[in-house]
């Protein structure tokens, strides 16, 4: 009777380590799976960083090419002013071939920054717009999108603060554009139009110029203000990225 019941003792306590093992196997492989999922979490997490850093460059190359543009368009409207009078002075005089070849290098000089400036503008438009949803993205990913959000909110209101004071510099120089003026050369002719202005023409070229580096000023105001962004972005998330990066599959078991 005690060698059955030493048996059945030892059938069940076979069963109960099998059930114990078949229940850790499961349960080993269910944490496995998870920690995989996380894994694959904090990849994204990198990639995203990665994708951050990457936009970042771009938007900064783009924000600075303006800045430089704008100050070449201000440089060209200078030349012009200097080298107009002249051009007047000796209209009805032979001048140096290499000299008018010059004048016409120059005259295409605010025109052609210009429509560069155009150009880098709208392509820093659309990549600040990716940049923000980047941003934003690895924010969410990292539990730390309303602290975000914040500095957001006041990278914006410091952008639309440079777009005020830019056009309010501008409004003070008081430049003497109007729809006459500018439709004057296509209704009489640029030489009678230069003619008629020779005196007033140089001293416009140089509030051109005044103008064209007001923006220049604030272009650069605003590459200060997205580097601000980002160091500040950088000093969140960094921590936080750090710490989840550290952990190993026993530490992540008992968090």
């Amino acid at each position: 009777m005690s060698e059955q019941i030493s048996r059945e003792a030892l059938l069940w306590g076979s069963i109960e380590k099998l059930l114990i093992l078949v229940v850790g196997s499961f349960l080993f492989v269910g944490l496995l799976e998870e920690f995989k999922s996380h894994e694959a979490f904090l990849f994204d997490i990198r990639k995203t960083y990665v994708q951050v850093r990457e936009k970042r460059n771009e938007c900064h190359k783009l924000q600075n090419d303006l800045y430089l543009t704008r100050m070449d368009v201000a440089g060209g409207f200078l030349t012009q002013a200097k080298e107009l009078p002249f051009l007047l002075r000796t209209q009805e005089k032979v001048v140096p071939e290499e000299y008018m070849i010059y004048m016409g290098v120059i005259s295409k000089l605010p025109s052609e920054a210009l429509d560069k400036a155009k150009r880098l503008s709208e392509e820093k438009n659309i990549c600040n717009t990716a940049l923000n949803v980047l941003y934003e993205d690895l924010a969410l990913l990292l539990g730390k999108h309303k602290a975000f959000m914040n500095d957001a909110e006041e990278w914006a209101a410091a952008i639309n603060a440079t777009t005020s004071t830019q056009k309010r510099e501008i409004d003070r120089l008081n430049i003497p554009i109007d729809y006459e003026f500018l439709s004057s050369p296509f209704r009489y002719g640029i030489e009678a139009f230069m003619l008629e202005n020779a005196s007033t023409m140089p001293e416009l070229m140089k509030m051109m110029a005044q103008a064209q580096t007001v923006i220049a000023e604030k272009e650069l105001e605003r590459l200060k203000i997205d580097e601000k962004l980002f160091m500040d972005y950088r000093s969140m998330i960094l921590p936080e990225m750090q710490l989840r990066m550290k952990a190993g599959f026993i530490a992540w078991l008992f968090t």
